[in-house]
C-alpha cells in the first residue's frame, strides 16, 4: 500500500527483488562490521536470512541457492516453465518461431 501511495501503481517483482538484494547487502555490512569488500563478501557468503522476498543464502559461487529461478517461454500463446527440469511444465522449444 505504501509503494502504491508513492508511485500510483502496484510494485513489480523487480522492485521487490532489488530491495531484497539491498537488504542482503545491508545485513552483510552489519555482520562484517565494515564496508571492506573482502569482509562484506565473506559475510554475504555466510548469510542466511528470511526476508519479505523469501529466504536468501549463497553458495561458494555467490549464487542465491535459497531462491532458485525458473525459465519461462511463451508457447502457442501460453506461458510455460521450461527450466529447471524439476519444475518444467513443457519442453524448451529452440529455435522457436518462424526463424527456426
Amino acid at each position: 500500500a505504501y509503494y502504491q501511495s508513492l508511485w500510483g501503481e502496484a510494485p513489480v517483482y523487480q522492485a521487490a527483488s532489488a530491495t531484497a538484494a539491498a537488504l542482503a547487502l545491508h545485513l552483510a555490512i552489519e555482520a562484517a562490521g565494515s564496508t571492506d569488500t573482502g569482509a562484506v563478501r565473506a559475510a554475504l557468503r555466510a548469510l542466511s536470512a528470511d526476508t519479505f522476498y523469501g529466504p536468501i543464502s549463497f553458495d561458494e559461487r555467490g549464487v542465491n541457492v535459497s531462491k532458485p529461478m525458473g525459465t519461462i517461454q511463451v508457447q502457442d500463446g501460453e506461458i510455460v516453465v521450461v527450466a529447471p527440469d524439476a519444475a518444467a511444465t513443457a519442453a524448451l522449444q529452440y529455435p522457436y518461431g518462424e526463424g527456426g
